[in-house]
């Protein structure tokens, strides 16, 4: 029924970076961290013509609940469509919105 060499192709290739955005004292920052929720495959990168590329920035907000549903935030090339970042992970909405979406969409030249 299904192609099983397309399927394995779309297997999640592992992170080259994964970590955290905290905010402690003051603005948003990346902690590297093995279990954290954001995995980047591909950092903000500029086009051939040295000109920062454009991505695009979606999300899924959750009510933030311990045991609840994750948000989630995803950033994508804009030219290929690409997953480039996923960030996936339990916090207020608020939060959510305030600093991790402003963060990422920030590092991602404007996503």
């Amino acid at each position: 029924m299904f192609d099983m060499d397309r399927i394995m192709e779309m297997q999640p290739r592992p992170a080259s970076i994964r970590g955290s955005i905290v905010w402690p004292d003051g603005p948003p920052t990346f902690i590297p961290d093995p279990d954290g929720e954001l995995h980047v495959w591909e950092p903000p990168q500029e086009d051939e013509k040295h000109r920062p590329r454009t991505y695009v920035l979606g999300a899924d907000i959750a009510k933030g609940l311990a045991h609840g549903d994750a948000s989630v935030a995803w950033v994508l090339r804009a030219d290929t469509q690409e997953a480039v970042a996923v960030w996936h992970g339990r916090v207020d909405p608020d939060l959510f919105g305030e600093k991790v979406l402003k963060w990422l969409g920030d590092w991602y030249h404007g996503a």
